[in-house]
């Protein structure tokens, strides 16, 4: 359906446990001073912590239930995926949704200290999560490099102001299929596109440029790992830039 029917657009909030995510996305929810519909996912509340096994079972039926509200959203709607989303892949099945409806997408990103996420974490009185889960996330925590930062202290206007502009720029709509393993050949240019992205980003870097050339030769492999084990799929390389980018 074309994006003029369907103005929706998904938020991946990231970040770790006691990040100050979901304290942020209810007061945006209570308030809504945007003039649009606002709904809130939060995988804590709908799956409150027990253990890991049934992670990834209850993942698939928290985005089960962001797809229905986008599917049956009919007025102009900002859809908050309120989870930790620390991995590329995670926040790349939320980017397939809004492409497979051509919708837009955005990042909100709340990059508060591991050490105040776990004292934060420690006061919880509910959904209160394992530090040794919190600290494997922190060292699993694969940051987007295009998103907005919410540091503490951040006007709420800004962030408005880019929920709103969110909506300018709807991912292209396309129709997702069942993929075959990747040939030697398809790997290898996507491997040259994603060195292609990494050199135009170091252009811009001011700081220690080994460092971050180091990361984003770590997301590079990992990206290209998944790809080759089919834990996710793409169709070209604008899907590829934006699973780098997000």
């Amino acid at each position: 359906m074309a994006f003029s029917l369907r103005p929706v657009s998904v938020i991946a909030v990231v970040g770790l446990p006691g990040a100050g995510k979901t304290t942020f996305c209810e007061k945006i929810t209570k308030e809504n001073n945007l003039g649009m519909n606002i709904v809130h996912f939060c995988f804590d509340t709908l799956f409150p912590w027990s253990n890991e096994s049934n992670y990834k079972e209850n993942r698939n039926r928290f985005l089960d239930l962001v797809e229905s509200s986008v599917l049956n959203s009919r007025e102009k709607t900002l859809i908050l995926v309120d989870d930790n989303n620390y991995y590329q892949s995670m926040r790349y099945k939320i980017i397939q949704l809004c492409r497979k409806v051509g919708i837009s997408f955005g990042i909100l990103y709340f990059p508060l200290t591991l050490e105040k996420c776990l004292i934060r974490n420690h006061k919880r009185q509910e959904n209160r999560l394992p530090e040794d889960v919190i600290k494997r996330m922190f060292s699993s925590l694969e940051t987007p490099l295009k998103c907005f930062h919410f540091i503490e202290g951040t006007e709420i206007e800004k962030v408005l102001e880019y929920f709103e502009d969110t909506f300018k720029n709807p991912l292209t709509q396309i129709e997702l299929t069942e993929r075959a393993p990747m040939t030697q050949s398809q790997i290898h240019i996507y491997d040259l596109h994603l060195r292609k992205l990494i050199s135009a980003r170091m252009k811009d870097i001011k700081g220690d440029k080994k460092l971050e050339a180091e990361k984003l030769n770590r997301r590079r492999k990992t990206i290209l790992e998944n790809l080759r084990n089919l834990k996710m799929t793409l169709d070209n390389l604008e899907d590829l830039t934006l699973l780098f980018e997000n």
